[in-house]
Parts: structure tokens; C-alpha cells; sequence
């Protein structure tokens, strides 16, 4: 069955015209993931069924997240027909006109009913398609790109590669543990285009602890006074923050999920990170529950000191009424009678001239 479905365009860089456009396709199959060998059919010579990933190799895919992705290069300015596939069944038909400029990505989502529909919740991400080089040399390939794909690239590598002095690391943690609500956290900085950076708790991020609830990624953002930064948990946005932006190389912002609307809030005010420090100094994971139990500690003495306090007070309130007040009490009373006695013999002594 033909399904032919609208143009959705999100262009993500119009560098000049071109004789040739890096057509990137996107279609999501979450949370199904139903599909087996998703690939496309471009009507062109020589390219012809030409099969999508999700292994993370390109820049705007996170390996196995259930978004696939394919990315070619075609003739600019044109209109071509492109086929969906899974295996030998089609998806869908679509009539892509194809704009001038370096790159075009078009989103998709594929629906519980099967039918494939546009996604207009995909984020453009600079340089997206390219392909993530696979050797040692991630910070040339990172220099060479934008903004968007070094975050792309944070997201997936961990922020491995020097800040410059108009930037600033930022790791983020989303401690989930009382709520457990996300499953998919996503970072995104709209002002800046940078992002989308999905925090992981599976130890990727040097110093966190895989499966402790606690979710931790990088970000380098442009060094500003105030950053403001969208949170999702996949599709699912669950709120905004600002936060005020220490004036350092490397900065920490710690979030905790709510049950409520946000379902996000500040932890703690950001903190800022020394310029030497590398990313297991900067604090994983662990450093949050190392600090969570230090503040338990101190929460437990206050406690016991107040307990401590109300028991040493009632003691000295019963010595006071049962022991030392009585005394005092005699005490007055014999001063009283000394008082009076003295009294009564100073008025029966004779008077002078008698």
C-alpha cells in the first residue's frame, strides 16, 4: 500500500548552493522498535534500496535508541521519490523535493497503526548525517565542525575534547532515584542550538556508576551569565531550567526528576569546576552519592543532638524542682526566721537613762 505523506523539510544548514544536498532521513520507531531491516529506495542510478542505522556512526544518532537513520548524497533542487522499506514490506512513498544548500534532513515517525507520518518534535542539529569519525582524532574532526555536532558528539563520547575561552563544560546530572519517571533523558540549549545530549547511567561518563538511577552527561555550551536549557525524557519534554552559569572553564548543575508538572527541578545552585580538573575529578555519579550521604550524616547528628539536648534539659528541669528548689525553698524560710528572731530581741533591750 502506497502511502504518500507532505513534505516536511528542517533544514539545518544552507551554506550556499550546490550542485549536490546530503539527504538525511530520520524514522523513528520508538517505542515500538517493530522494525527488523528498515532501509530507503531513492529513485536515482546507483543508489537504488540503501539500508538506515541506528549504530551511532552518523551525527544526530544515538546507537540502538530506536531512531534509524540514513544519510546520501543527491541532486540539489530536485524532487525524487522516496520509498520506505522493512525488509521486503514498504512503509511509505515519499515525494521529497530536494532544497539547494549542503544538507536537508527529513523526520519521521513510524505510529502503532503503521502508517508513517511526519515528526515535527525531531531537532535540527548542525551537521547532522555527517559521519562520526571513528579514530583518535575527535578533537580536529570536532574543530572542523559546528557547535551542534561537537555536542552531538559529547553526547555519545563523554565531552572528551578541550573547551576554548569563550566556552564552558557543563556536566549535567538528573538524579532519578526517588521517582524513577525517565528512561531516555535529553538535553537541549534552544538559544544556542546545542544539543540534543542524551544523559546516560550506564558508566560511559568517566566517575559515574552504571544503573544508580543517577543520569550524567557533557555539554559545552557558549560561556553566558545565564543558561537556559530544555529537558525531555525522549518524546516526552518534561520542563525548563535557568541557571546562573559559574564564570569557569568547567561548571556542575545537578536536577532531580518530580512526580508533579515541571517534572524537573534544581537540586542544588550550579557549582563551579576547576580548570585543571578532568572529567572523573569534575564528580560522576558517585561524588553525588558520596555528598547525599555526607548530608545524611549531618542530618542524622542534628538529630540526635536536638534528641540529646530535650533529654539534658528535662534532667536539669527535674534536679531544679525535685532537689534544688526545695533546698532553696528551706533555706529562705530559715533566713526568714533568723530575720525575725534577730528582730524580736533588738526590742526588748532597755533604754538609755533607765
Amino acid at each position: 500500500m502506497w502511502i504518500l505523506l507532505p513534505l516536511m523539510t528542517i533544514p539545518v544548514s544552507a551554506a550556499g548552493e550546490g550542485t549536490s544536498t546530503l539527504l538525511v532521513v530520520s524514522l523513528d520507531d520508538r517505542p515500538g522498535r517493530r522494525l527488523q531491516a528498515p532501509a530507503v529506495d531513492v529513485d536515482l542510478p546507483g543508489v537504488g534500496v540503501r539500508a538506515m542505522a541506528d549504530d551511532g556512526s552518523r551525527i544526530g544518532d544515538r546507537a540502538d535508541d530506536g531512531i534509524w537513520m540514513w544519510a546520501g548524497t543527491v541532486p540539489a533542487g530536485e524532487t525524487r521519490t522516496l520509498r520506505l522499506l522493512d525488509g521486503d514490506r514498504q512503509l511509505a512513498a515519499l515525494d521529497l523535493a530536494i532544497p539547494a544548500g549542503d544538507r536537508a534532513f527529513f523526520a519521521y515517525k513510524l505510529l502503532a497503526d503503521g502508517s508513517v507520518v511526519p515528526d515535527p518534535a525531531a531537532r535540527p542539529i548542525e551537521r547532522v548525517g555527517d559521519v562520526i569519525p571513528t579514530s583518535g582524532d575527535i578533537v580536529g574532526a570536532a574543530s572542523a565542525m559546528g557547535g551542534g555536532a561537537r555536542a552531538a558528539e559529547e553526547g555519545t563520547r563523554g565531552g572528551d575534547r578541550p573547551v576554548g575561552d569563550d566556552e564552558v563544560r557543563v556536566r549535567l546530572f538528573l538524579d532519578d532515584r526517588a521517582v524513577q519517571r525517565v528512561h531516555d533523558p535529553i538535553v537541549v540549549v534552544p538559544d544556542q542550538g546545542r544539543g540534543p545530549v542524551h544523559l546516560a547511567d550506564d558508566g560511559r561518563v568517566a566517575g559515574d556508576t552504571p544503573d544508580d538511577g543517577i543520569y550524567v552527561g557533557d555539554l559545552v555550551v557558549q560561556r553566558t551569565q545565564y543558561l537556559r536549557f530544555e529537558v525531555a525524557d525522549g518524546d516526552d519534554p518534561l520542563g525548563e531550567l535557568t541557571v546562573f552559569l559559574p564564570s569557569t572553564g568547567q561548571a556542575e548543575v545537578r536536577m532531580r526528576s518530580t512526580e508533579g508538572e515541571p517534572g524537573i527541578e534544581l537540586a542544588v545552585e550550579p557549582t563551579a569546576q576547576g580548570a585543571n580538573e578532568g572529567p572523573a575529578s569534575g564528580g560522576g555519579s558517585a561524588s553525588v552519592v558520596v555528598v547525599d550521604r555526607l548530608a545524611h550524616v549531618v542530618w542524622v547528628g542534628v538529630a540526635l543532638f536536638a534528641i540529646a539536648f530535650a533529654w539534658l534539659r528535662s534532667v536539669l528541669w527535674k534536679a531544679w524542682t525535685d532537689e534544688v528548689r526545695p533546698v532553696l525553698a528551706k533555706l529562705d524560710r530559715w533566713l526568714d526566721a533568723q530575720a525575725a528572731a534577730d528582730a524580736g530581741r533588738g526590742g526588748g533591750e532597755p533604754g538609755d537613762g533607765t
